[in-house]
């Protein structure tokens, strides 16, 4: 079969692949997926392959001999579990690769500059030989073994993951194409490289970024004009994740923030944004960031029209979800102001012992509120036992929960009782 273009021989099982594959003079793909293969060297002979698949197949070395593949275009190595070694050279032979996707494997890159004598495998540096890349899928567990001058000028599909914690899913998010997730524990290690791909990311998590003290500023000054997802856990060293006054324009598209365990977090934004700012926002959620008060300033508030789900957790300080920057930067918002959160529809908070309310002078209203759950929340004087904020989502709710709640008088008003035709859950404990 001389003639042959595409051969998939995944899931089969054998240990050596057969010889006479390389009477496959045109082959242009081969697929060898969910395969246990030992050797895998005679594919090296299949030189007019433009596309080769190991996708989920346990073999634990990627010969010299794939080397000589130089028409190459993809190459899938994703979910090789075994996969440890790369022979030097071979990656950087694959020059007109425009695609690589090596996510979940156990690679051991080297450093670069290391002589090939004693370079037992491929450093992350042979990717500099690759110009027609524009697809890549990376994890690479030690950021100290990457180049500074690591570069992907055509890179227009990247899931890269730098750090030992990160966990790689099989799970692909279709809706972003562009996913960085940084675990460094030096700012150092932040060359311009990675500074590039933060300013077209679409989905971004950061963990203990030790020397990172303001997101914006210190990561991309351009306000993020890309992003839609954005986590920061663990970083302990952060005071705010925007610091600035006046900004042009800040996360724009934006559409979930998931902020956790920032001991030392004041505030999420300190000082004035422009009014696009977070103007996508729809989920919103908080865990253990006990220095902060409030979520958002009143004047931000305006902006987040988007909202769908808040979610706020163990907070020791927060008093209030919108709160109040006037005294320092002069927003403007006139006392009793409303503002109708129209998307809103779940709403939790728990183990909050110092909240007091929704809003700063102002009223907020969630005219679509679904489900609502409070927990460990010392109701007395907040909103909740003022009939007039219940009602004006008590036509929509479906499920309530009020859990070790002290202070709690009363949940709902005879006449707001009769509008709860849609409460089909009801949880009380406790309180």
């Amino acid at each position: 079969m001389e003639e042959l273009k595409v051969l998939d021989l995944s899931g089969i099982q054998f240990l050596s692949l057969p010889s006479s594959l390389y009477c496959l003079k045109n082959i242009r793909t081969l697929c060898l997926d969910r395969n246990l293969l030992e050797d895998v060297a005679i594919v090296g002979k299949l030189k007019t392959l433009e596309i080769l698949s190991f996708l989920d197949s346990d073999i634990d070395q990627l010969p010299g001999e794939i080397g000589q593949l130089t028409r190459l275009k993809l190459l899938d190595l994703s979910h090789c579990l075994n996969l440890r070694y790369i022979a030097p050279n071979v990656i950087s032979c694959l020059s007109q690769l425009e695609e690589l996707y090596m996510g979940n494997t156990s690679i051991q890159w080297e450093v670069e500059g290391v002589d090939n004598q004693g370079q037992r495998n491929a450093s992350l540096g042979e990717l500099k030989c690759l110009s027609n890349l524009t697809a890549l899928h990376l994890h690479i567990r030690d950021a100290g073994v990457m180049p500074q001058d690591l570069f992907f000028k055509k890179l227009k599909s990247y899931k890269i993951f730098i750090g030992d914690k990160w966990k790689w899913s099989s799970k692909y998010d279709l809706s972003t194409s562009r996913t960085l997730k940084l675990k460094i524990n030096n700012s150092i290690c932040l060359g311009p490289g990675i500074k590039t791909l933060l300013k077209v990311s679409e989905d971004l998590s950061l963990e203990e970024m030790n020397g990172v003290r303001n997101v914006l500023y210190e990561l991309d000054m351009n306000g993020f004009p890309h992003l839609r997802h954005l986590l920061v856990k663990d970083c302990l060293e952060l005071l705010y994740i925007i610091k600035s006054v006046a900004w042009n324009l800040a996360f724009p598209k934006l559409e979930s923030l998931i902020l956790r365990n920032l001991i030392n977090l004041e505030k999420i934004c300190h000082g004035q944004l422009n009014a696009g700012s977070f103007s996508k926002l729809r989920i919103m959620k908080i865990e253990k960031c006990d220095r902060l008060e409030y979520l958002f300033a009143s004047s931000v508030a305006k902006n987040l029209t988007q909202l769908q789900e808040i979610e706020v957790t163990d907070c020791k300080n927060l008093k209030e979800i919108f709160g109040e920057e006037s005294k320092d930067h002069g927003d403007e918002i006139e006392t009793n102001d409303k503002i109708d959160f129209n998307q809103l529809c779940s709403l939790t908070l728990q183990r909050l012992p110092q909240f007091i309310k929704i809003g700063s002078d102002m009223r907020v209203v969630f005219p679509r509120l679904e489900n609502l759950k409070l927990c460990s929340i010392n109701i007395e004087n907040t909103w909740l036992d003022q009939p007039l904020a219940m009602s004006s989502y008590s036509q929509c709710l479906k499920s309530l929960t009020v859990e070790e709640c002290n202070g709690l008088k009363f949940l709902f008003s005879y006449s707001m009782v009769k509008s709860l035709n849609q409460l089909h859950k009801l949880v009380i404990g406790n309180s």
